[in-house]
């Protein structure tokens, strides 16, 4: 099993997760991929690196974000269209898209990496904005 790890956070509550999730995974045969500055950031050893979108494929089995809502959708714009199951790990108070408490994953984990969960699809939508006056005018415009 092949996954990815992002966070924008160093935090020692990240931290912890991902030393939780590693523990989880021994024997696991799991290989870790660990966005780069998250891996510098936090002194991790043995794992292989990721910097960007272009370093993802359809390869990978699960991504796993790290963090708020913030992070999670910054995970999305990594996951792109690779088709690649993201798990949110809340580790603030509230998560509206990062659900999973990291108090309780290690009820879920092995459900998670057993493929013994439901998934659900959700479409994302891209928006451009060309001209900022035109944006502003049509906000205000009521009618």
């Amino acid at each position: 099993m092949k996954i990815a790890i992002f966070s924008i956070d160093s935090s020692d509550d990240v931290k912890s997760v991902i030393d939780k999730i590693f523990k989880l995974s021994i024997n696991k045969n799991i290989s870790f991929h660990i966005y780069s500055e998250l891996y510098r950031s936090l002194g991790l050893k043995g794992h292989s690196l990721y910097n960007n979108h272009l370093d993802l494929n359809s390869e990978f089995d699960l991504m796993i974000s790290i963090g708020g809502d913030g992070t999670f959708l910054r995970t999305l714009g990594l996951v792109r269209d690779k088709e690649i199951p993201v798990l949110g790990i809340n580790t603030g108070r509230l998560g509206f898209l990062s659900t999973m408490n990291h108090e309780n994953i290690s009820e879920f984990y092995s459900d998670i990496i057993n493929s013994k969960v439901l998934s659900s699809i959700h479409l994302a939508i891209k928006s451009t904005q060309e001209n900022e006056t035109d944006a502003l005018l049509s906000f205000g415009n009521t009618g």
